[in-house]
């Protein structure tokens, strides 16, 4: 129920909802609450959030961290810092890190990340 309100505020781009995303994010003891905040966050789209986004890409929780490094590829074309998590979340989530990868290389790097996956998808 916590996780619908969370991804409603996200929806609904106001960002009066960024302080409350906010304090979720820096005080939610459930990771999938933290990573649905990070994504709401994400998608209001203020820049206010990236260092929230960056701290988070310290946080304990692996899936934080990819959560955070995805949202940060995604909507704020945040790519210096990101590349190790998305790296590393290939190796328990690689739909978002392959996805997030995919956002920050150019045509020859996401071939060569494609060969090493031995993905045959040429729409990658």
């Amino acid at each position: 129920r916590e996780d619908m309100r969370l991804n409603y505020l996200g929806r609904s781009m106001d960002p009066r909802a960024i302080p409350v995303l906010i304090e979720v994010i820096k005080n939610y003891s459930d990771s999938g609450g933290r990573q649905q905040a990070i994504d709401s966050l994400g998608g209001i789209g203020d820049r206010v959030a990236i260092p929230v986004l960056e701290e988070c890409l310290k946080d304990k929780d692996e899936y934080v961290r990819l959560a955070a490094a995805y949202t940060l590829v995604e909507y704020f074309n945040e790519k210096e810092k990101t590349l190790p998590i998305l790296i590393e979340g290939l190796k328990y989530d690689s739909w978002t890190a392959i996805n997030g990868l995919e956002k920050i290389g150019n045509k020859e790097e996401r071939e060569a990340i494609r060969g090493a996956l031995n993905d045959k998808d040429e729409n990658f």
